[in-house]
């Protein structure tokens, strides 16, 4: 949940930052990712709901029997 300075390659001159929760990561200037940090914070609840409603889904998806033989 750190912001972070992180160097761009590709723009050395621009200040360049990153923030990582639970495997999401965002880069950007600070203001966005200031932003996107105080959502993911405020709406934590939320988050983790959608996140196990993600991997609910993603077991009954793969759970699902294709047909494939494998071939």
């Amino acid at each position: 949940m750190k912001i972070y300075q992180v160097t761009n390659l590709f723009f050395p001159n621009r200040k360049t930052y990153r923030c990582d929760i639970d495997g999401d990561s965002i880069v950007g200037d600070y203001a966005s990712v200031s932003k996107w940090r105080n959502d993911r914070l405020e709406n934590s609840d939320y988050y983790k709901e959608l996140k196990e409603l993600n991997t609910k889904a993603t077991i009954e998806f793969l759970s699902k029997d294709k047909g494939n033989k494998g071939d």
